[in-house]
């Protein structure tokens, strides 16, 4: 008869074929919960510019982040004119309030809070220059007017124009403001000379010679 005892236990063969077990791990520190951006409150970056007049009136575009909702926005203590924002809350645009000259805080505020200030600087613009007024041409026309002129001189920009007592039509100038287009005025019954004078937020001139009517 066959001596069973010596056969091997498959139970037994399965335990040692299985991997040793793994020692625990001790368990991490629970990582502190950040707080969500929404919780940050509103940051200004930059503005641009970063300068203007100090009559104010000028656009200037706020740059930074949660600033989506701003309600408010001051210059110092003068409040700003809001005229946009993006639905991102990245940037705002506003029309900076007259002020003294000098370095103001800029800050903005909506429902989580008021942002960082940073600095904008008020200036005093020159003053605008005297205008000059050389020669006309044509320096004659019809005394029904509408006759095309150029007017040659210096500091024409935003300038009015009368011939006598009459205001011509400005069309414009150059950028330099050294020429400026129009058309003349209907001329005095008879016809005759008369003057030529360009009046502009720096003061007045007149043309030598000033414009005949035929």
């Amino acid at each position: 008869m066959c001596d069973c005892t010596n056969q091997p236990n498959p139970q037994a063969a399965v335990a040692q074929l299985q991997a040793p077990q793994l020692p625990q791990l001790p368990q991490l520190p629970q990582l502190p919960q950040l707080p969500q951006l929404s919780q940050l409150g509103p940051a200004l970056i930059a503005l641009l510019p970063n300068s203007g007049p100090d009559t104010g009136g000028n656009t200037v575009t706020l740059f930074g982040l949660g600033l989506a909702g701003t309600t408010s926005v001051l210059f110092g203590d003068s409040p700003a004119t809001i005229t946009g924002q993006d639905p991102f809350g990245l940037t705002v645009t506003v029309q900076a309030p007259p002020n003294d000259a000098g370095a103001v805080q800029v800050t903005a505020t909506n429902a989580v809070g008021t942002t960082n200030p940073v600095t904008y600087v008020y200036v005093t613009p020159p003053p605008p220059p005297e205008p000059q007024a050389f020669s006309i041409i044509p320096n004659s026309g019809p005394i029904g007017g509408s006759t095309p002129f150029a007017l040659i001189g210096s500091g024409l920009q935003n300038a009015t124009v009368t011939f006598g007592d009459t205001p011509a039509t400005v069309l414009g100038t150059d950028p330099s403001g050294s020429l400026l287009f129009g058309f003349t005025p209907p001329g005095p019954d008879g016809g005759g000379n008369v003057p030529v004078e360009v009046t502009t937020p720096g003061g007045s001139a007149t043309v030598p010679g000033g414009f005949t009517y035929l």
